[in-house]
């Protein structure tokens, strides 16, 4: 049985009550909302009488509503979802002292000190946080938001922009709501809709084809990640349906636009929410035409701010993917900058998903270490000759990714391979400063010299990589 507890003033056929009643009666789910008493004593002895009529309970608790389900969920070791709650009722209720209105009826009942001490009297002071999943709007007219936001910091919490102390929007909530209670009819409900996710991953990995990670996995290694950031996230912070749905969508096809010739358009046969779906992809997508790095990220953050949490939530999961242990072959000033648009990123949309805001926030401090690394050089192993690259060159990044393209590429096409040392994961390997002096170095020649003109001039590949690393030769130290 779901009981819902209404606020201060109000009654048991509001209109929140009214709304979560259609709700529950189409789950074919026991709810009840009562009238209570204004008087806070009564009030408690009532619901506690309806608490122990019943096998299982869980409540719902609005404004004053929150704060008795509080205290009822703590002494009977409930479940309960506060909504815009009271936290401080008989500090917030003193300044209604004398006649109040019951907003039934427009009658007025008599709200005096003693009923504020009563209040007192209910006041607990550490609850059991993951018996609580909270949801508060900033735009809350009547109460301070953070005060509850403080008291159930280890919560399933949702913070909302704007909205009103009533909860604008609550529906949206709906089914977060009946997944946090863990109430369902004979048939439950999925989590996120599987055939949505198979027609977006489909889809995802057709775009993506042959592409890779900087590691060398498969290119789904990396969606699949972010999407189960996603489902571990609303474990924790339970989301509507439809918001999931639009989240795990807008995971698997988040680099969709900018990594692969593919777009993602109201067209494209993708699954869901299209129009919020293709929105979303495209704010997750860097404007590749501003001048910096760092002002297509900004551009790409306010654009996501303009969208609904669920879709700002995924680009706090990619980074969470992303801040691993780094490629070895990025440089200090990469790995710096990485660090740096990492906490561009928790700083604009951190309030989206508090688990993943938390979970990001010590990937940054976890990431410190790989900052200041001294790996002032690369160096490619070679059987007759060693090439070293300058990290803090411009060209460096081109260069390295020239050659490292063209080594595999050989390979796989001709079975030749220019570097290789047998035991080592990687056919490169950092050195610092003080290393260098003593690496024997060899210069960019021999790749030419490895390629024969035949291979160069009939194998368009081969020729522009070449190209690239010639055009790179001033980052090669010999």
């Amino acid at each position: 049985m779901i009981i819902y507890i209404h606020g201060y003033g109000s009654h048991g056929l509001g209109s929140k009550a009214q709304e979560f009643t259609r709700y529950f009666k189409e789950k074919n789910i026991p709810f009840i909302a009562p009238s209570l008493s204004y008087i806070p004593d009564l009030a408690i002895k009532t619901l506690e009488g309806l608490i122990e009529s019943y096998d299982e309970v869980t409540l719902i608790g609005s404004s004053m509503g929150g704060y008795m389900s509080i205290y009822l969920a703590t002494k009977y070791t409930l479940k309960a979802v506060l909504i815009n709650p009271s936290i401080y009722p008989y500090e917030t209720l003193k300044d209604t002292l004398g006649y109040a209105p019951s907003f039934y009826d427009l009658s007025s009942f008599e709200w005096n000190e003693r009923h504020l001490s009563m209040l007192k009297e209910y006041e607990v002071s550490k609850p059991k946080q993951e018996n609580f999943m909270l949801l508060v709007q900033k735009g809350d007219e009547t109460l301070n938001f953070e005060e509850a936001v403080n008291k159930f910091l280890d919560a399933k919490v949702i913070v909302e922009e704007g909205g009103n102390h009533s909860f604008k929007g609550i529906d949206r909530h709906f089914d977060a709501i009946k997944i946090f209670l863990d109430v369902n009819n004979s048939t439950p409900n999925e989590l996120y809709s599987i055939d949505e996710y198979k027609s977006n991953l489909a889809f995802a990995l057709k775009a993506h084809g042959s592409q890779q990670t900087p590691t060398g996995l498969p290119y789904s290694f990396h969606i699949l990640s972010v999407a189960g950031e996603i489902i571990n996230a609303i474990g924790v912070s339970p989301i509507s349906f439809k918001e999931v749905n639009t989240a795990i969508a807008c995971a698997l096809l988040h680099d969709v636009n900018e990594d692969t010739d593919t777009k993602v358009t109201l067209e494209s046969k993708i699954a869901g929410d299209k129009e919020l779906i293709v929105k979303g992809v495209a704010a997750l997508t860097k404007d590749e035409t501003l001048p910096s790095k760092k002002e297509q990220m900004q551009d790409s953050l306010d654009r996501l701010k303009l969208l609904p949490s669920c879709v700002q939530m995924v680009k706090l999961a990619d980074r969470i993917t992303n801040t691993a242990k780094p490629p070895l072959f990025w440089s200090r000033s990469k790995r710096q900058s990485y660090r740096d648009e990492a906490q561009m990123i928790l700083d604009a949309l951190g309030s989206s998903n508090r688990y993943l805001a938390l979970k990001l926030e010590s990937q940054i401090k976890n990431y410190e270490k790989y900052v200041n690394i001294e790996d002032d050089y690369l160096i490619f192993y070679g059987e007759f000759a060693n090439l070293v690259l300058d990290k803090s060159h411009q060209k460096y990044s081109q260069t390295f990714k020239a050659i490292s393209r063209l080594n595999d590429y050989l390979l796989k096409e001709y079975s030749v391979k220019l570097f290789k040392v047998d035991g080592r994961e990687f056919d490169y390997a950092n050195i610092s400063k003080g290393e260098f002096p003593s690496v024997k170095k060899g210069s960019i020649d021999f790749i030419g010299e490895m390629l024969s003109m035949t291979m160069r001039n009939s194998d368009e590949f081969i020729n522009k990589k070449y190209k690239e690393i010639l055009s790179g030769e001033d980052a090669v130290v010999s």
